[in-house]
């Protein structure tokens, strides 16, 4: 009786150990489980210091170009005055030179002609004897210009619109005669000022000169 009680007491102190082993060693396996899916964590990978400086290389334009869209100021193009001369422009710019900003004379055009004429080889009597043929063919309201760089031409029409100008040159064809036509622009001038801002900053620096007159101030394209 005495060995059978301590059989069994044997029994249930190795069954009781190996309880306890179980449990620890499950513990241990449940702890050790990862929290996450192995095929969706980025691998990390050691690189060296000049690998390093390359990426952040290639990330600075990036950053730079933000920078510069954000804090770049966008520049305006502005037009003061209406010349007929140069000089005149010029006088201008000297006295705009205290905004401290791009300044430059330009010219515009003002308007455009389409000049029909009789060419000239130079020589005036030869331009004589032209003007006595065109007449004997029944044109009218011609002129010989007598001097400056178009000495010799005979004007045979000018026109606002280059359709009408070439309905003029087949009209002189049929009947005979061969007219150009000279494209003719009008050019004023003024002072193109380019700057960060708007018009009010210019007709405040024109009202402190005090000048003698007014002067216009057009937006440009830059």
């Amino acid at each position: 009786m005495k060995q059978l009680f301590f059989l069994l007491l044997f029994i249930n102190m190795v069954y009781f150990f190996w309880g306890q082993t179980a449990i620890e060693k499950n513990a241990v396996i449940g702890y050790q489980k990862p929290l996450y899916q192995e095929g969706q964590v980025e691998k990390l990978e050691l690189i060296s210091k000049e690998e390093f400086f390359q990426v952040g290389n290639k990330q600075l334009p990036i950053d730079s170009k933000v920078d510069k869209t954000t804090t770049e100021a966008v520049s305006e193009c502005y037009r003061v005055g209406d010349f007929t001369t140069e000089n005149e422009a010029n006088k201008l710019l000297k006295e705009l030179s205290g905004l401290g900003v791009h300044l430059l004379v330009t010219s515009f055009v003002v308007s455009r002609e389409f000049w029909v004429v009789y060419p000239s080889n130079g020589d005036w009597n030869q331009s004589l004897q032209n003007l006595k043929q065109l007449k004997a063919k029944g044109v009218t309201d011609i002129w010989l210009v007598p001097k400056g760089d178009y000495k010799g031409l005979i004007s045979l029409g000018l026109f606002k619109l280059s359709d009408r100008a070439n309905n003029r040159v087949r009209e002189l064809k049929n009947k005979q005669i061969t007219a150009e036509i000279i494209n003719r622009e009008k050019f004023h001038y003024g002072v193109r000022v380019e700057m960060h801002g708007t018009k009010a900053i210019i007709q405040d620096e024109l009202d402190r000169l005090e000048l003698d007159q007014q002067y216009s101030i057009d937006k440009i394209s830059c």
